[in-house]
């Protein structure tokens, strides 16, 4: 358990990672990036515990298929003797990522159980984390644009180095985040803003994936006749930003320049004589002739170049940027067989089920799934992108965790928080509760509460600080209180917070209902005739009230009577 609990915590860094790679590669100039020294310890790790500590039923075709992917990638280095080592390794690395993680991640989660909401949390999450970097970035103006000047387009996208990329990352997690606006005014905020902020980056990839996401989910909605209103409201509102946005402006800019025969100067980045001269070159980006140039210095390689691949530095050649035929290109005949054996395996599995448990309720891993792959054939960077890739193996991971190919092991988790003092006694007289669900206890940390760790597996502590005579004093730790319970809400994630009070409870039950948990708040047995200030701040929040005396019904009507709690 604690092993899946440390993976699920790598996994909600990943943005963080994506942002020093980038910040890496764009002010400096190592050979390895950050990322792809962390995504190799990762792998290592998962490898480790795969070999050695694992009896998954998948664990001996697992290491069949690492066996075969070690003597081809002998091969493959053997018939690049004349190129650059290090970069054909790391590239090696990066296109092979994805079936590796994600047979590595089948293995750990049959063995250990999946929590299918802690992956549905990590995906978006991170979708919100990113968004919120790219608007920092553009409120401070310290970012950067995604094209250059010279092909006069708009787009923004931060302090990221690419731009497709990000794209990518922001189309696969924006199903998982939309689904959310129905939790609370936090998620519809939180939600609109990603959308607009994404759009920002200007790319068709983006415009596309935001656009179909808000139709789908209307149309889910009116056969599922719920949220109708909702998610209508939501599509116009997006698709009008979309309308302005820079996404749209630059297809109606391109296509303004293809109807004046207007061409883009051929020093530009492509490098190729790949200008706009019809619609299609919208969409396509000058990579049908990236795909001949690459076809035709495949045809005319040897035997060797064709079974296991031209590389990645002996020729002078662009990607094609379409990354089944990059991998074909570059890994040859062998590599791409290779590549795509977990695929086939894990998809036969899938379609046995999908047609005979179809269920529109994770129709978002269908839709990202969708995206993905639509994504992979016609702008790249998604299958051999290990930063954009690890979203498709969780998605995939989680269906199927729906067709019961594995265990799903989320236990309720409940958070039960409380000052120290009466407030924490009362809360521990629901101890027994405890064992019941994955119990999580928040309170202050004290002499008399440093013990707590020893009795129970789960504790957080915030700052004590009962002393509400010093103003200040008490403010300061107030509000480091509240971030700090924000934190471990984010860790947490619980379904249901529990609280007795008092002040510094407050901000986990306040986040606990704008996010995503259910709240039940108890009034201390000490009241019987006036309201609590902690009470009173919660009463209208709580999805659940508890009174322990008849006369305080008198002060929260909507609250409900019980005398002894257990």
């Amino acid at each position: 358990m604690k092993n899946n609990k440390f993976v699920t915590i790598l996994f909600i860094l990943y943005p963080l990672i994506d942002l020093l790679t980038a910040l890496q590669v764009r002010y400096f100039s190592f050979p390895i990036s950050v990322g792809i020294v962390v995504r190799g310890l990762i792998i290592l790790m998962l490898f480790g515990i795969v070999v050695f500590n694992n009896s998954s039923k998948y664990r001996t075709l697992t290491i069949s298929y690492f066996l075969l992917l070690m003597v081809y990638g002998g091969i493959y280095f053997l018939t690049k003797l004349d190129t650059n080592i290090i970069k054909e390794a790391i590239s090696l690395f990066k296109m092979f990522s994805l079936p590796t993680v994600l047979v590595l991640l089948l293995n750990f989660y049959d063995e250990l159980g999946i929590d299918k909401r802690s992956i549905k949390n990590i995906i978006y999450i991170n979708g919100y984390v990113f968004a919120l970097i790219l608007v920092i970035a553009f409120i401070t103006k310290t970012g950067n644009l995604t094209y250059s000047a010279k092909y006069h387009l708009e787009g923004y996208m931060g302090y990221f180095y690419a731009a497709n990329e990000i794209s990518a990352i922001a189309v696969l997690t924006f199903p998982f985040m939309y689904e959310k606006i129905t939790n609370s005014i936090f998620f519809k905020i939180v939600g609109m803003i990603s959308a607009v902020i994404f759009l920002m980056i200007g790319t068709k990839t983006v415009l596309i994936g935001i656009c179909l996401t808000t139709i789908y989910y209307v149309i889910v909605s009116l056969i599922k006749k719920k949220n109708r209103i909702l998610y209508l409201t939501f599509m116009i509102a997006i698709l009008v930003f979309a309308y302005f946005s820079p996404a749209y402006q630059n297809i109606v800019t391109r296509h303004e320049r293809i109807q004046e025969n207007l061409r883009v100067d051929e020093s530009t980045i492509l490098a190729y004589k790949t200008d706009d001269t019809s619609d299609k070159d919208i969409i396509s980006s000058g990579r049908d002739e990236f795909l001949k140039d690459n076809n035709k210095i495949f045809k005319e390689s040897n035997i060797n170049e064709k079974l296991f691949g031209l590389g990645y530095t002996k020729y002078d050649l662009r990607l094609v940027e379409m990354d089944l035929c990059d991998i074909f290109y570059r890994g040859g005949v062998v590599g791409l067989i290779i590549y795509v054996i977990p695929f086939i395996y894990i998809g036969l599995l899938i379609v046995k089920k999908m047609f005979t448990k179809f269920n529109l309720n994770i129709s978002n891993s269908y839709l990202s799934l969708g995206f993905g792959l639509l994504l992979a054939l016609l702008t790249g960077h998604v299958l051999v992108s290990p930063a954009v890739n690890i979203y498709i193996a969780l998605i995939i991971l989680l269906l199927l965790t729906e067709f019961n190919y594995l265990k799903d092991i989320h236990k309720k988790r409940v958070v039960f928080v409380a000052t120290t003092g009466g407030h924490l006694s009362e809360l521990l007289v629901l101890k027994p509760l405890f064992k019941k669900y994955d119990a999580i206890l928040v309170t202050e940390k004290t002499k008399t509460t440093v013990d707590l760790v020893k009795k129970y597996p789960h504790v957080y502590y915030l700052m004590f600080g009962s002393d509400r005579h010093n103003i200040i004093v008490y403010g300061m730790r107030l509000i480091l209180n509240a971030f700090k319970s924000l934190f471990i809400y984010l860790i947490v994630w619980p379904d249901v917070i529990v609280s007795t009070g008092a002040h510094f409870a407050g901000p986990m039950i306040c986040l606990g209902k704008e996010i995503d948990s259910k709240t039940i708040f108890i009034e201390t047995l000490a009241n019987s005739s006036k309201r609590s200030a902690t009470g009173n701040l919660i009463y209208q929040i709580a999805d659940l009230f508890i009174v322990r005396w008849d006369e305080m019904l008198k002060l929260y009507p909507k609250a409900v009577k019980r005398g002894g709690i257990k």
